[in-house]
């Protein structure tokens, strides 16, 4: 919340030795967090943390990186710097539409060769080329984070790399074939083009997208949301398909310093946050893919199964011994001579009689006692 109101205030009071090409402005579901802690319920520790996280990944982006021009080390003081300093001169927007632009012209090149039945994608690597020559500094270093961040808010939150069209249910093959070839090439390491991605990290993204708090009201239910089953979709199939199978591959042995594995990574942030999303990501890797510790990984898949199905257990226990027949709005009892009712409808508001009998003014429970 503290996080919020310093940006508000930062917005009013710009400083001024921030570069002049960028916009401070907070994400938007940090805004709503915020909102949400100060004039409604408090969010769940889950949600509270990924706030925290994305505020922390917004300090960084907005703060700390810019102390080098803050202090005037100079734009080659480091090469981060000067990935810095490019995207002050040239507008997130610019930088934004160029990306923009490159996909559509990857997405139409892909289409072609679909058409025309061609085994090798050449889309995609002259897709890559084509970003690390627009957006690379040098030649000896790649495009710059904040530039990588609006590569895949392109794909992932605004839903680029799903159907136009997308219904609860439907097929994602489409969506696979025609981009897979480009994000397979962003995440393989190759002597001609460096990986402009990590599978690590483009699971993270979408995974946070499947998870966030939804903008609109209008979408009532997560569980029932297309956009999110088709996150849901995506990475399944980086996970469990063959297709993907060697890039997994390469990543896992990166990660094998670390004695860990993407799909355990993925399973220990799904069963660590036990949306419904993610458990029945969960579910789908635990039934079909090869991971390592299978026992182990059900019994805690059971245990956040289970307190999820105990926190969204919203019954209520009624005691419904005595309750009077309930009265249909607009109608009312009259006693006939021979002491039967009949049902007279009646015209303005009328008292029903529900579940919940009527109890005096300063009526209290039994065992209460009044103050004196």
């Amino acid at each position: 919340m503290r996080l919020a109101d310093t940006q508000i205030d930062l917005t009013r009071d710009r400083p001024s030795w921030f570069p002049s090409g960028k916009s401070l402005q907070l994400p938007l579901a940090l805004l709503e967090t915020r909102h949400r802690i100060v004039h409604r319920h408090l969010p769940s520790l889950a949600e509270l943390k990924r706030a925290a996280a994305a505020s922390l990944e917004w300090l960084w982006e907005w703060y700390w990186s810019q102390l080098d021009e803050a202090f005037k080390t100079g734009a080659n003081a480091s090469a981060h710097g000067g990935e810095e300093e490019d995207m002050g001169v040239e507008s997130r927007q610019l930088v934004r539409e160029k990306l923009q632009s490159m996909l559509k012209t990857y997405v139409k090149e892909r289409k072609n060769e679909v058409k025309s039945k061609r085994k090798e994608s050449k889309a995609a690597s002259t897709a890559l080329s084509s970003y690390n020559l627009r957006f690379s500094p040098s030649t000896t270093t790649t495009p710059s984070v904040q530039t990588q961040r609006l590569l895949l808010q392109l794909l992932v939150d605004e839903k680029m790399t799903l159907p136009t069209d997308k219904k609860l249910k439907s097929t994602m093959s489409g969506a696979f074939l025609i981009w897979s070839p480009f994000l397979l090439a962003a995440c393989t390491n190759t002597p001609a083009e460096p990986a402009i991605l990590t599978i690590s990290t483009l699971i993270a993204h979408m995974m946070k997208a499947m998870n966030a708090p939804s903008a609109s009201r209008a979408m009532v239910n997560p569980d029932l949301d297309p956009v999110r089953e088709g996150l849901h979709d995506w990475i399944l199939h980086i996970l469990t398909s063959a297709e993907w199978a060697q890039a997994r591959g390469s990543a896992a042995a990166a990660a094998a310093a670390a004695a860990s594995t993407i799909m355990e990574d993925v399973l220990a942030n799904c069963l660590s946050e036990p949306t419904f999303w993610n458990l029945k990501l969960a579910e789908k890797l635990l039934q079909g893919a090869d991971v390592p510790n299978l026992q182990a990984w059900r019994a805690i898949m059971d245990a956040a199964t289970a307190e999820a199905n105990v926190a969204n257990d919203d019954d209520m226990e009624v005691d419904v011994e005595g309750i009077q027949t309930a009265i249909a709005v607009g109608e009312r009892v009259v006693k006939q001579d021979n002491g039967e009712g009949a049902s007279e409808k009646m015209r303005g508001p009328v008292k029903v009689l529900g579940m919940w009998k009527p109890k005096p003014l300063g009526w209290l429970p039994d065992g209460w006692e009044e103050d004196e």
